[in-house]
């Protein structure tokens, strides 16, 4: 009896060693978007820029700008972003994030103007995109203001 015990309390811990290492060795399933990973993301799983609409022309504006500015091509950040976060590509080519913010707030700018020349988005939406990157909570915490409504996040709701 006492050994069926032992046996059993040992067959017990070598499966719980061996489940236990098999799921350490798959990992923790996703890392979620903390650190370098949000930017590493697939550009479906994002939605970030001047609106949902806009998310593949605002990706690949933040391409065209950090390829302008480190003085390489759009695939080479492109590639380098599937591994690196975007602060270490910064650093990397050592390009200022104050100019590239500036450079990208204009690009984005100019990437709402054209959707909605092209019809894409209408004139009210387009309004509403250029108000909340001028007048938005964001801007404002980028400007030293912080925010002006604490507690309710970044978000772009009207109701706020």
């Amino acid at each position: 009896m006492k050994s069926f015990k032992n046996i059993f309390v040992s067959v017990l811990l070598i499966l719980g060693l061996v489940s236990g290492s098999i799921a350490f060795a798959q990992g923790w399933g996703n890392k979620g978007s903390r650190g370098g990973k949000r930017w590493q993301q697939n550009q479906s799983q994002r939605a970030y820029g001047p609106g949902f609409l806009l998310r593949q022309e605002m990706f690949q504006a933040r391409l065209d700008v950090l390829a302008e500015l480190a003085g390489s091509s759009a695939d080479e950040m492109s590639s380098k972003l599937g591994y690196k976060p975007m602060w270490a590509v910064l650093d990397e080519y050592k390009v200022d994030f104050k100019i590239f913010q500036t450079k990208m707030h204009e690009k984005a700018i100019e990437v709402v103007n054209k959707a909605a020349e092209n019809g894409k988005i209408t004139a009210e939406q387009k309004d509403l995109m250029l108000n909340q990157m001028e007048n938005g909570p964001q801007q404002n915490a980028m400007r030293g203001k912080g925010f002006r409504r604490s507690g309710r996040g970044m978000g772009s709701c009207r109701m706020n």
